[in-house]
């Protein structure tokens, strides 16, 4: 049960009772979507761009919520559940789930950065949950919905909570934090992502850092050493700071880096051996701040890296799948100018018995630096060793374009759609190629993979 009476919840919101209807003394769960709402939940009709949670009241009640929360009179008033008119959903989401975190009393973990929030948080919750009951982010419910029902999805039995704060535009992770209030605040790394929101890396660089002026009173920062834009925060830091890095200078640091392109070992503060089942430079930085993280938890840092040695990241990052002698690597969740820089270099090091083709979806967020920044791409991509790159999107004709301009011998492919470049690929592609995604979310890239599955089967 969440242990706030509704009496509580409405004036939490700032909400009005619109009848008189029976009041419940306890509210199982809050819900904002009526696909996964139990009997008991309490259902607050959020509003988007692409939905109207008003709608879905009358499907909510069928389905036994406990009371609803809207912002619109409705046409029809309720008799069965009580009906609290509120100013706007979203933020007495938020209000609630504030409230209610200022009732826990367990350790609460906040990761944000520019890259690896998603795979440290898995990381932190991976070492964590061998000797704990712990509660995370489910995907990357990072947002103005996801952290907010993330905290209220805490329960008296959980000993620990990791969360995922993500932003866009100026003052959303401000707002996270401060309903948050991390006992341990981690900021992967600060790149050039949400350029179109942000403006730019030095906005980027405040927005993150905003993270530690949350922590709550005896917190810890965790501060990436090998980041620029973060290196400085240990000389005026007014917390307690664990640093992590590749350099000896940090109290948790990695060195002697090494891959076999299946998985990745490394030493930790020299005297550990971490071997990690992934792929990916980057994942080291991502599991050394995942280990500074547990180690401001109170846990061995050698137990932690012996629990990091069985540890898968999650879908669509450098997620491989080999058919009948063809490869094929997802890492098509999301796409920025580091992430992808980064990705070149490591599949610009595998060994392949064919052609390396580069499936180059659109990075997304980039506002007036999407040009420049594609375009750059264009001289990375053509000091690497891949064959064949097949665009898709508007963005990545810049890429293009400047690949042309070079003059390069690589083959060059064009398709508006993810559809259309599948339907290419799956006649395409020979036995003994290996064939790499990456692109921003909204590219959705991985629905080539079946289509070049199929192909490889039907050859085969």
């Amino acid at each position: 049960m969440l242990p706030l009476a509704l009496i509580e919840i409405i004036q939490t919101t700032q909400g009005r009772l619109l009848n008189k209807s029976f009041l419940p003394k306890h509210i199982r769960a809050v819900s904002t979507d009526t696909r996964h709402l139990k009997k008991g939940d309490l259902f607050i009709a959020l509003k988007g761009p692409n939905f109207d949670g008003d709608n879905f009241i009358e499907t909510a009640m069928r389905r036994g919520a406990a009371a609803v929360i809207i912002s619109r009179p409705p046409q029809q008033m309720s008799k069965k559940i009580p009906v609290i008119l509120v100013a706007d959903t979203l933020k007495a989401l938020g209000q609630l789930a504030a409230c209610y975190r200022s009732r826990l009393t367990i350790p609460i973990i906040a990761v944000t950065g520019s890259n690896g929030k998603t795979t440290t948080k898995e990381m932190i919750y991976h070492i964590l949950s061998s000797k704990f009951k712990v509660i995370k982010s489910e995907k990357s419910f990072n947002n103005f919905i996801g952290v907010p029902l993330t905290l209220l999805a805490i329960r008296p039995h959980h000993q620990f909570a990791v969360v995922e704060l993500g932003t866009n535009h100026p003052g959303e992770i401000a707002y996270l934090a401060r309903m948050t209030r991390p006992d341990i605040g981690i900021i992967t790394n600060v790149s050039a992502t949400h350029l179109a929101g942000l403006g730019s890396i030095h906005r980027i660089a405040r927005e993150k850092i905003s993270l530690f002026k949350y922590l709550t009173p005896g917190g810890t920062a965790l501060v990436n050493l090998d980041n620029t834009w973060l290196k400085e925060i240990p000389q005026y830091a007014e917390y307690k700071v664990v640093t992590f890095g590749t350099t000896p200078e940090a109290q948790i640091y990695g060195t002697n880096f090494r891959t076999d392109h299946k998985q990745i070992t490394f030493r930790v503060n020299k005297r550990l051996v971490c071997r990690l089942p992934v792929t990916g430079r980057w994942n080291m930085d991502n599991a050394l701040a995942a280990l500074a993280a547990t180690y401001a938890s109170g846990i061995k840092l050698k137990d932690s890296v012996q629990r990091l040695n069985n540890f898968h990241l999650p879908a669509m990052r450098m997620e491989q799948q080999l058919v009948h002698g063809t490869r094929f690597i997802n890492d098509a969740y999301n796409a920025n100018p580091q992430s992808v820089s980064l990705a070149l270099d490591e599949i610009d090091h595998i060994p392949v018995n064919n052609r390396k083709i580069l499936v180059l979806g659109d990075m997304g967020e980039l506002g007036e630096y999407s040009a420049s920044c594609h375009t750059a791409l264009g001289d990375k991509i053509n000091r690497t060793a891949i064959d064949t790159i097949i665009a898709v999107g508007q963005e990545v004709k810049a890429t293009l374009a400047r690949l042309k301009k070079l003059e390069t011998l690589k083959s060059l492919f064009h398709f508006d759609s993810t559809l259309e470049a599948g339907n290419f690929l799956k006649d395409y592609i020979q036995k003994g190629d290996l064939v790499f995604l990456k692109g921003s979310r909204v590219m959705g890239l991985e629905k080539i993979i079946p289509l070049g599955i199929s192909h490889t089967l039907k050859d085969n």
